[in-house]
């Protein structure tokens, strides 16, 4: 779904920002940098810190950054708000498997851990559309969808 919704918000983006072709592949890459870096140590915060808190504290500031990429129109601030959002994605994927270790049985966590990360998130993306739809502004959920990709 975002491979087809992305293409023409790129499109928006691009022109309303007025960026070029190269410092809108930074602002794409710019998360993966972040996501990379953050998913290797991340696994620190799994061992030392509550993964509960660390999944709230994780889930709270992305949710900060997606909003600030609505409300902006600098490229920097934008640039900003993906890397924030893949170091907290990155941060978040091993508290995930935390979660399936401490709550299901060795034999049961493969299941668990599938049903998690495979199901989990198509049911929360289906619903996170839902919500923002009705109250939401268009142009922010714009923006929201793109910092999802």
């Amino acid at each position: 779904m975002t491979v087809l919704i992305f293409p023409l918000r790129y499109l928006r983006l691009h022109t309303t920002l007025n960026i070029d072709g190269a410092t809108a592949s930074i602002v794409l890459t710019i998360f993966l940098i972040g996501y990379a870096f953050s998913n290797i140590f991340g696994g620190v915060f799994t061992q030392r810190y509550d993964p509960k808190k660390i999944v709230i504290l994780m889930v709270l500031i992305w949710s900060i950054a997606t909003v600030f990429v609505g409300f902006t129109s600098s490229v920097y601030v934008i640039l900003i708000c993906r890397l924030v959002l893949g170091i907290t994605e990155g941060i978040y994927w091993p508290q995930q498997s935390r979660f399936a270790s401490d709550w299901f049985s060795d034999k049961e966590r493969t299941q668990a851990n599938s049903i998690i990360q495979y199901y989990g998130q198509f049911l929360a993306l289906g619903l996170g559309f839902m919500i923002l739809s009705r109250w939401m502004l268009p142009s922010v959920g714009e923006m929201f969808l793109l910092s999802l990709v």
